[in-house]
This record gives structure tokens, sequence and C-alpha cells, in this order.
């Protein structure tokens, strides 16, 4: 049994090492790579490198998968509750910009789909979902809204999830942008502030952007204890 499971384990690193080498491929040679060429570049025979994947549909969901977890890596530990707002959300948008204008190919395989699915937008779907959720319950811990406000806190999040991903999107399409990256950044951030902050206000609740959260919200909020 031992030998088993030794075995389904050096699969499965060898996978994930083959998974890497995939997306370095794409990072090198852009997302029109194929298996073969994937192969070739991580030092492998073709025969060894398909038989750890079923066929290139699953190769190409696990890519994505491992491109998400990568900018979720980064964007990730920018949220938090000792910082103030503002430099939270200039943290997270900074760390997204950063990520993509690192990736380009990588970012541009993550939202497309796999060649001959037909499903062209299931994993960029994915991934907008993944942002989604994560700010949504992050608006969830920060403030205290009434039960007709909070069914505004999925809609919000995903509206600023599409305007950031809108601006991106736009913006890679100019080969010479007249926005440097630093800036595109500090434009998102301003731009989100203003349609979080409208919300916020509109549903009676005023932060500080330059005041650490856990300042503003758990001392007018005592039943929340702010994360360690």
């Amino acid at each position: 049994m031992a030998h088993i499971i030794d075995a389904e384990l050096r699969h499965e690193r060898r996978r994930d090492d083959l998974i890497y080498a995939a997306i370095s491929a794409i990072e090198a040679e852009g997302v029109g790579v194929g298996m073969g060429r994937m192969a070739e570049l991580a030092g492998v025979s073709r025969p060894i490198f398909y038989r750890h994947f079923k066929d290139r549909e699953e190769l190409d969901e696990l890519v994505r998968r491992r491109a998400l977890a990568l900018l979720m890596r980064e964007v990730l530990p920018q949220f938090g509750f000792s910082r103030p707002p503002m430099k939270t959300l200039r943290g997270v948008t900074t760390a997204y910009v950063t990520w993509i204008v690192g990736h380009p190919r990588l970012h541009q395989f993550l939202e497309s789909g796999s060649s001959g699915s037909g499903n062209v937008d299931h994993y960029a779907v994915m991934a907008k979902n993944e942002y989604i959720t994560v700010i949504s319950n992050y608006f969830a811990a920060i403030v205290e809204l009434s039960d007709d406000d909070d069914r505004f806190r999925v809609p919000l999040a995903s509206g600023m999830v599409g305007f950031a991903d809108a601006v991106m999107r736009r913006w890679l399409m100019d080969a010479e942008p007249k926005m440097p990256a630093k800036e595109l950044a500090e434009f998102l951030t301003v731009s989100l502030w203003m349609l979080l902050d409208g919300h916020l206000r509109s549903a009676g609740i005023i932060i500080d952007p330059d005041r650490p959260l856990e300042e503003v919200i758990w001392p007018v909020q005592p039943q929340h204890q702010a994360p360690a």
C-alpha cells in the first residue's frame, strides 16, 4: 500500500512540475504554444508529458487554476484591517496591475478558453467570481449593513471587479499606453474608492479613507472583534 501511495505522490509532484513548465512555455511563447512544445521546453518526451494529463483541456484548466492562484497570492495579502482603507485599496490595485503587467501572456491565457472547448468565458468568469467573493466577504467583515443594504454588497463587488477588468483590458490593448502602469493603478484606486465610498454613504456609513479600519470600525461596533 505504501508503494502505491508513494507512486501517486510522485505522479502528483511530477504533474505539478509539468504545470509550471506549461506556464513557463506560455509566458515564453504565448497562448498558442502546443503541448509538444511544452514538453520540449520542459525537457521531457511528448509521451511522458501527455500521460500526466487526460487531454489538452484538462491541462489548460489546471494551468488557469494555477495562474489564478498565483495572482491571488499577490492580491490577498493586501486585504487587512490595520491599514487605512485607501492604502489597502491601493495595495490591491497595485498588486493586480503589477502582476498582469509582469505576466501579460499568462493573464491572456487565464482570460481565454481552451482551444476547441467552445467555452471561452468559463475560466474568465471563474477568476472574476473569485475576486468578487473576496471583496464581498471583506465588505461583510468591515461594515455592518442592514438587510436592505446588504443585498447590494455582491453587486457592488461585482461592479468594482468589472470596472477594474474593463480598464485593464482597454489599457492592455494599447501598444504604447499613454498612462504608465503606476498611474493606472492610482487611477483605479481613486475610481474604486469613489464607487465604494458613494455606496457606503448612501447606506449612512462614512469611513475615513486615511484612518486604519480597526480604529474606525470596531470602536463603533464593539460586538466585532478585530482579527489578530
